[in-house]
């Protein structure tokens, strides 16, 4: 993984990311990017097959950090922004592959996914 693509706010999230590894896994252009080391990142994307109560989400990320800012919050995405990074959970209801792992701590999709 090239996790030279995260940002400094991205790395000290990493922990948080890291609450959320049980039933969520990270997609997207970041998940991409930690692939190929193509571009830096921005945000994270992270998907699940299964329903979520975005409520949980919350209370489970203020524990610790401040949501700045509450983008989406409906019954199938919570998007927030956090340390200036842009946090999406969404419910994502086919299967993807989640062969890679970042440090132990957040399962990263496949490329070919």
């Amino acid at each position: 993984m090239r996790k030279e693509i995260l940002t400094e706010q991205q790395t000290k999230l990493l922990p948080l990311i890291g609450k959320f590894s049980k039933d969520f896994g990270l997609v997207g252009g970041t998940a991409i990017a930690l692939h190929i080391g193509h571009r830096e990142s921005i945000d994270f994307d992270l998907f699940t097959v299964n329903k979520f109560d975005s409520g949980k989400i919350k209370r489970k990320i203020t524990n610790d950090f401040n949501v700045e800012k509450v983008f989406v919050n409906e019954a199938d995405e919570y998007t927030v922004l956090i340390s200036g990074v842009k946090i999406t959970f969404l419910h994502y209801p086919f299967n993807i592959e989640f062969k890679n792992n970042l440090d132990n701590v957040i399962k990263v999709a496949d490329l070919l996914t």
